[in-house]
């Protein structure tokens, strides 16, 4: 009886155990309401305080106190990214309305208010910015940025002063491939890059401007990979204007027909190419450029010879890197007609079609062992200061010339040349003589 009375006692206090382990789930329960509920009264305060800004002037500080909220996030991420949006709405119908834009007659109080506005979008640019360096915002804030990029270039004034806001994407595009977020970068070219043509022309312009300002040599890797995804996520180059997209922008005609101009959408992405050649790229790096060189970087060079000095120093550096820089050179110099088309055999010089051909046999010459060689060949190289030269200056050589003076050159001090004439080929010499038998008399024995 004891031992059941036990027994049956011990299992009432074990069923007890999950009871108390429901309280602790209860409080739990608690504080995450009283999380989600002060989560809810900061959220109806920033609305409170956004609907205030739009009621009244009186009320723009209120714009101080959501960039506070929007940056401090000592409330947590969900309400700091709460308070982006609202300011976001906030200054997109303020420059929708005009409230940032100097008009004929506004009074210096007037004037200063504007100008206090300004300061402040410039605070907001500056918090969406960092706010692409965080991961769990970046993708928001991608969002927010370039909604509000495109606000900027619909204030209702003359639309002739209408400018894209490269400034604001250029900083954009920093904070993208400054920090190694994949998916937020893979966001921002599949729905903008790749989409619209002044998104693409002032995104090859900003990295350009980037990566030339970036001392570090060699480039960091992060940075590398980044640029160098942005820089080849298109599978094809365009080939004409209708491949180049719509405007992101509305940009007065004047100024979007630069960037819907294959020609200067090929150069500014040739630019950033050449920037990032410019930068030293390590042994593995040029490796990855010189697999995608001649369907994705080299078709979008306007200016093929300006890949030369990246595919030579590619070569020099050995192995197989010298096997892939020749074998990409050969491919850029077919696609892209940069082959040697001098026909020798055309007898008349004006259908030789030699001033359509590369000089690059003058580049080898000009390391000519032969002195006379090389310094005929770096003339071609010196800059022209006159209008006609006569021909017979660099004719003065020929091969049976430099032959010639060769062999009639005085000797001033006869070469050294260590070399005896053999007495026996191929009989043995004689004992006496101290010479040892060559290597024939050795093994073969001739009668």
């Amino acid at each position: 009886m004891r031992s059941t009375i036990d027994d049956t006692s011990l299992k009432r206090k074990r069923a007890k155990l999950p009871e108390k382990a429901s309280k602790r789930t209860k409080a739990e329960s608690s504080d995450d309401d009283d999380d989600e509920q002060e989560v809810e009264d900061r959220q109806a305060e920033i609305l409170l305080l956004e609907d205030e800004i739009l009621q009244s002037k009186k009320n723009y500080n209120n714009i101080t106190t959501l960039l506070e909220l929007a940056s401090e996030q000592k409330d947590g991420l969900e309400v700091s990214l709460f308070a982006t949006v609202s300011l976001c709405r906030v200054f997109i119908r303020l420059l929708a309305s005009g409230g940032l834009s100097r008009k004929t007659g506004q009074s210096e109080r007037e004037t200063v208010v504007i100008q206090w506005l300004k300061g402040r979008l410039g605070d907001y640019k500056k918090l969406l910015v960092a706010a692409l360096s965080e991961e769990d915002s970046a993708s928001t804030a991608l969002t927010i940025s370039l909604r509000l990029l495109k606000a900027e270039t619909q204030i209702p004034s003359d639309k002739s002063d209408i400018t894209f806001p490269k400034v604001f994407l250029k900083d954009i595009v920093g904070a993208l491939v400054g920090n190694r977020f994949e998916d937020v970068q893979e966001e921002f070219c599949e729905k903008y890059l790749g989409e619209y043509a002044d998104i693409r022309f002032y995104t090859f312009e900003g990295l350009s401007d980037i990566l030339a300002n970036h001392h570090a040599s060699p480039i960091d890797n992060d940075l590398f990979n980044s640029v160098f995804d942005m820089l080849s996520y298109f599978e094809s180059v365009p080939t004409s204007t209708e491949d180049l997209g719509s405007l992101y922008v509305d940009l007065p005609q004047k100024k979007s027909q630069l960037v819907l101009s294959l020609h200067q959408q090929k150069k500014q992405c040739q630019s950033a190419w050449v920037a990032l050649l410019k930068l030293n790229p390590d042994r593995q790096q040029r490796k990855r450029l010189l697999e995608i060189m001649a369907e994705s970087i080299a078709p979008w060079f306007i200016q093929p010879e300006l890949l030369m000095d990246f595919l030579t120093d590619s070569y020099n550096a050995g192995g197989s890197l010298s096997l892939l820089a020749l074998s990409e050179a050969r491919a850029a110099v077919e696609s892209e007609g940069m082959d040697d088309p001098f026909n020798e055999e055309e007898g008349d010089p004006m259908q030789t079609q030699a001033i359509d051909s590369c000089l690059w046999e003058l580049v080898q010459l000009q390391s000519h062992y032969h002195p006379n060689v090389a310094t005929i060949a770096k003339i071609m190289s010196e800059q022209f200061t006159k209008t006609w030269y006569n021909m017979e200056d660099f004719l003065d050589h020929s091969y049976q010339s430099l032959v010639e003076a060769e062999l009639s050159k005085s000797v001033k001090k006869p070469p050294v040349v260590e070399f005896m004439i053999p007495k026996r080929i191929f009989l043995p010499n004689d004992p006496a003589s101290g010479v040892e038998d060559n290597l024939i008399v050795k093994l073969w024995q001739f009668v």
